[in-house]
């Protein structure tokens, strides 16, 4: 999927180009423009939250876990780490996470359209 920078919308990606002055995306639909200035491009990581929706870089995830007894959370942002295949607050994993996946996680947003998630900076 893409995030515009402009209307501020993310929409799924329909072409990407790879011309001799960059790379160009459209959603074939209402946005076409260029890699880096008009938008960015967000990577499927191949997994899905506990509720079927498609994981992406960049999303905002909350893992909800027991704790003594107690119900926590952590939120964290899915990032791709060159050490490993993906980065989830600290905790790297590839592609076969299923014991830490089978775990309650839930992308409530990503980092352009819901900043306001991530607290203490992260």
């Amino acid at each position: 999927k893409a995030y515009w920078h402009e209307s501020k919308l993310m929409t799924s990606v329909d072409t990407v180009e790879f011309l001799k002055d960059g790379t160009r995306v459209s959603d074939g639909c209402m946005h076409t423009g260029w890699l880096g200035k008009d938008c960015e491009l967000l990577q499927y990581i191949g997994l899905k939250d506990i509720n079927g929706t498609h994981v992406f870089e960049g999303d905002i995830l909350e893992h909800k876990y027991f704790d003594d007894g107690l119900e926590k959370s952590s939120v964290a942002v899915m990032e791709y780490d060159d050490n490993c295949d993906y980065d989830y607050g600290g905790r790297c994993f590839g592609f076969d996470i299923n014991g830490f996946w089978g775990e309650d996680i839930t992308v409530i947003g990503n980092i352009y359209e819901n900043p306001e998630l991530l607290k203490d900076g992260i």
